[in-house]
C-alpha cells in the first residue's frame, strides 16, 4: 500500500467499517489435523483424484468437476478426506491468525469450508468471540456484537451440503440465496479486505451484476477495497479495478508483517466504535459457582413439575426425581476416569438435569465446580482461562452447540488443560458432529445418550407429582393407570411425557391451546418471549415492555397474567422467559404457521 491508501485504510479499520474475505490461500499456514498444512485448491484436487478415479493419470479435470464425482460416488471417502485436510488443528497455530481474528473487522465472510476461524478464537483470547455460521443453513443474523464470519460454501462439518462444483453452485442459483445478496450489499457501503482469493465464485458475480443492472450504473462496488493475493493475472487486475478493488501483491502473512502489525491503534479505535455502535456487554462472568446455585433459594419448585427449565436447586432440594441413568453414568464417571462427558438426547429429554447432579455428585465429593454463564458474551479462549484460573475440577456447559464449529476443540481443550477436570457438556442429538465425537474419545470422553424413561424412573415422577399436587388429568386415575399413561407418551421422554399425561392432550396440542387461548395482549407479550426463548435469551422487564411497545401499563398488567398462569418464568437474576426452551421452540411453530398467519 501506497502512503495515502494506508491512512485511507488505517482510517476505515478505526471506524469498525472493514469487511475481510478470504479465500483458500488465507488458511495455507494452518496445520490440519494430519498435521499436513490445510489443503490447498490444487492439493484437494491432486487428493480427490484418486478416490474417484483410482489410478488413472491425472488429465487436467477442474476441482469442480472431480468435486462433483466424489460428492456423487465416494460420499465417505470424499468426507474422510475432508476431515484429515480441512479441520484445522490447534497445535502449532501460527500468531499472524490471531491477528488476523483480534480487527474489529465489520464481518467477515470466506470461500473456505475449514474450521480456522473456531480454532483460532479456541486457542486465543480475542476482543470479541467469533459466532461461525454457513450460508447454506444459517440466515443472516440479527444485529450483535460478536465477530460473525460467514462460511459462504458451507462447513467442512456439514458435509455434502458444501457448495465445491459446478452442480452445486448451479443448484444455488436455482433457489432463492439470503447470503449472497446481503453479501453485495454490504460490498457497496463498506471497505473490504480481500485476501487470497481471484474473486472467480459464480454466485457472488451473479447477484453484483443484477444490482449494477437494477441500478443502471456502473458497480455498486464503490468504496475502495483491496485484494492481497500471489499473481493475479492482469485481466482480473483490470476487472477488478473497475470496481475500485486495489490489487496487492503478496501472501495473508506479508499484510499481517507488513501493515495490520502497524495498524493497532487504529485497532482498538475501532473496537471501540463497534462497542458503540452495538453497546455490547461483556460484564458477565464466563462461570458461575455451582455451590453458590445450589444453594440459591428456590422460590418456585413445583414449577418444574409444569415443564419449567431445571434448576440447581430443584435436585438439592429433592424436587427433581434421580433417574437410572443417572446413577448409572455417576458410576461410569468414578469408576473410569472419565474426563469429558457429552450428554446427547433428544429436546427435552433430561439431559440437562443429568449433568446438573453429575455435577452436584462430584462437588458433594470436594470438587470446585463451575457452570457455564449463556449471558457471557466474551471470547471462548477467555472461558478457557477463566476455568483455568478458578482452578475448576468440574465444569458443566449446557447446550454446548451454541459454540459451532469450536465445541469440539473448546472441550477437548477444558479436559485437557487440568487433568483432574471433569467437563459435562449436553448438545441436543439433532446437532451432534460425529467428528467432534471422535475427537471427544481422543480425550478421554465419552458420549451418553439419555435414554427414555424407566419405569422406575416414571413410579419415582409420579411420586414426585403426588406430592406436589400435580397430577392434573391423572388425578382420578389409579397407580397403574398412571404409569400406563406415562409409558405410552411420546417415547418416554421427559418433559414431552410429563406434560401430556398431567395435561392429556398431546405436546404440540397444550402448546397450542396455552396460546390459543390468550387475549390479545398477553398473546404479544407470550409472543416476544417465546422469540428470545427459543434463541436461548431471557428478557429484563425493561427490554420485555420495550420490544411490545404500544402501552407499557398494558403489557405489564399481561406479563403478570402469564406468571400467574406459569406460562413465563422469572430467573434468579430477574429475567424473564418462557418456562423452558422446547415449549418456546413449539410455540414459535404455532406463530408461524399457516393458520395464526391468516
Amino acid at each position: 500500500m501506497d502512503a495515502n491508501e494506508f491512512a485511507y485504510f488505517s482510517d476505515q479499520v478505526a471506524a469498525g467499517k472493514v469487511i475481510l474475505f478470504t479465500g483458500a490461500g488465507f488458511s495455507l499456514q494452518a496445520r490440519a489435523d494430519d498435521g499436513h498444512t490445510v489443503s490447498s485448491a490444487s492439493q484437494l484436487l491432486h487428493e480427490l483424484w484418486p478416490i474417484v478415479y483410482g489410478s488413472a493419470g491425472y488429465d487436467g479435470s477442474t476441482l469442480a468437476d472431480v468435486f462433483g464425482a466424489a460428492q456423487q460416488r465416494h460420499v465417505t471417502a470424499t468426507r474422510d478426506l475432508l476431515n484429515r485436510r480441512l479441520r484445522v488443528s490447534r497445535e502449532n497455530l501460527p500468531d499472524e491468525y490471531r491477528i488476523w481474528f483480534s480487527f474489529p473487522w465489520y464481518r467477515v465472510y470466506t470461500l473456505n469450508v475449514d474450521t480456522l476461524a473456531d480454532v483460532v478464537q479456541t486457542e486465543y483470547e480475542l476482543p470479541r468471540r467469533i459466532k461461525s455460521l454457513s450460508a447454506l443453513t444459517d440466515p443472516p443474523p440479527a444485529s450483535t456484537p460478536e465477530l460473525v464470519v460467514v462460511h459462504l460454501n458451507g462447513k467442512v462439518s456439514a458435509f455434502p451440503d458444501v457448495t465445491f462444483s459446478q452442480r452445486n453452485y448451479a443448484e444455488r442459483q436455482a433457489l432463492a440465496d439470503l447470503w449472497y445478496p446481503t453479501l453485495v450489499r454490504e460490498l457497496s457501503t463498506y471497505t473490504v479486505l480481500y485476501v487470497g482469493s481471484t474473486l472467480d465464485e459464480p454466485p457472488l458475480w451473479q447477484y453484483v451484476e443484477a444490482r449494477a443492472l437494477r441500478s443502471r450504473g456502473p458497480s455498486e462496488l464503490r468504496p475502495k477495497s483491496f485484494l492481497v493475493t500471489k499473481e493475479l493475472p492482469l485481466g482480473r487486475q483490470s476487472l477488478l479495478g473497475e470496481f475500485n478493488i486495489r490489487y496487492e501483491d503478496g501472501t495473508q502473512e506479508k499484510f499481517c508483517a507488513e501493515t495490520l502489525s502497524q495498524l493497532s491503534d487504529a485497532a482498538t479505535r475501532g473496537h471501540l466504535s463497534l462497542r458503540r455502535a452495538y453497546q455490547a456487554d461483556a460484564a458477565a462472568p464466563p462461570f458461575l459457582s455451582i455451590s453458590d446455585l445450589a444453594s440459591a433459594p428456590l422460590r418456585d419448585a413445583a414449577e418444574l413439575l409444569f415443564g419449567r427449565e431445571p434448576r440447581w436447586p430443584d435436585i438439592t432440594e429433592g424436587y427433581a426425581v434421580e433417574r437410572e441413568c443417572d446413577r448409572e453414568l455417576l458410576e461410569r464417571v468414578r469408576t473410569e476416569d472419565l474426563r469429558l462427558v457429552l450428554l446427547t438426547g433428544t429436546a427435552g429429554s433430561g439431559k440437562t438435569l443429568t449433568a446438573m447432579r453429575i455435577a452436584l455428585a462430584l462437588v458433594a465429593d470436594g470438587a470446585s465446580g463451575y457452570v457455564y454463564n449463556s449471558d457471557f458474551t466474551g471470547g471462548i479462549r477467555a472461558v478457557r482461562d477463566a476455568a483455568n484460573n478458578a482452578e475448576a475440577k468440574v465444569v458443566v456447559i449446557d447446550n454446548a452447540d451454541r459454540f459451532g464449529e469450536a465445541m469440539s476443540d473448546l472441550l477437548t481443550a477444558l479436559a485437557e488443560d487440568d487433568y483432574e477436570r471433569v467437563v459435562i457438556a449436553t448438545v441436543r442429538t439433532t446437532r451432534r458432529d460425529p467428528q467432534a465425537l471422535a475427537r471427544i474419545e481422543s480425550a478421554a470422553g465419552v458420549e451418553f445418550h439419555e435414554p427414555p424413561l424407566t419405569d422406575s424412573d416414571i413410579a419415582s415422577l409420579l411420586d414426585s407429582l403426588t406430592d406436589a399436587r400435580r397430577l392434573g388429568d391423572l388425578e382420578d386415575k389409579s397407580r397403574a393407570q398412571q404409569e400406563a399413561v406415562f409409558r405410552d407418551k411420546s417415547g418416554r421422554q421427559l418433559l414431552v411425557a410429563m406434560i401430556e399425561a398431567t395435561s392429556g392432550l398431546g405436546f404440540d396440542q397444550k402448546v397450542a391451546s396455552e396460546c390459543e387461548e390468550l387475549n390479545a395482549q398477553d398473546l404479544l407479550v407470550y409472543a416476544v418471549l417465546t422469540l428470545a426463548s427459543a434463541h436461548g435469551t431471557a428478557l429484563d422487564r425493561n427490554e420485555l415492555l420495550a420490544a411490545c411497545g404500544g402501552d407499557p401499563v398494558a403489557s405489564a398488567g399481561a406479563l403478570k397474567d402469564l406468571v400467574d398462569k406459569h406460562l413465563v418464568i422469572t430467573s434468579d437474576n430477574a429475567r424473564l422467559a418462557i418456562r423452558h426452551r422446547v415449549i418456546a421452540e413449539h410455540a414459535l411453530d404455532f406463530f408461524q404457521s399457516a393458520e395464526v398467519a391468516s
